[in-house]
């Protein structure tokens, strides 16, 4: 019992830490997609981009941060401050990256305990392409 009760302890850390890591993961690529999904329509602004993104992440309990989006028109090779102003046809890229230790609500019991496991640094990120109409 000595013996395995460490290792059973670990092993359950790291699920509660890794599967907690790829939820997250998930909700970026759920929220950035039905972001550019919203922000492709003619009439789309970009506080309703933002508040799209901010009710996404907030099923999973994440608090977003405008720090964390980027849009980048591919088409005119430039980076892109609001989204009413991208003309139709203009390919669009939206990233939603940040690192782990960031989010605020993050449980990374494994870390905690033995130094191993996703560290602060570790980088959760989105991407997703689509054409403005």
């Amino acid at each position: 019992m000595a013996l395995a009760f460490p290792v059973l302890l670990y092993l359950i850390m790291g699920m509660i830490e890794f599967g907690q890591y790829f939820y997250i993961k998930h909700c970026f690529e759920s929220a950035v997609r039905d972001g550019g999904r919203y922000a492709i329509l003619a009439n789309a602004t970009q506080a309703q981009l933002v508040n799209t993104l901010t009710l996404s992440l907030q099923q999973a309990n994440v608090t977003y941060s405008s720090s964390w989006l980027t849009i980048t028109d591919l088409t005119a090779a430039s980076s892109v401050t609001d989204i009413s102003q991208v003309p139709a046809g203009d390919q669009i890229q939206f990233t939603l990256s940040t690192t782990y230790g960031s989010i605020p609500n993050a449980v990374r019991p494994l870390f905690a305990m033995t130094g191993v496991g996703i560290s602060s640094t570790k980088v959760v990120n989105a991407i997703y392409i689509t054409v403005k109409e």
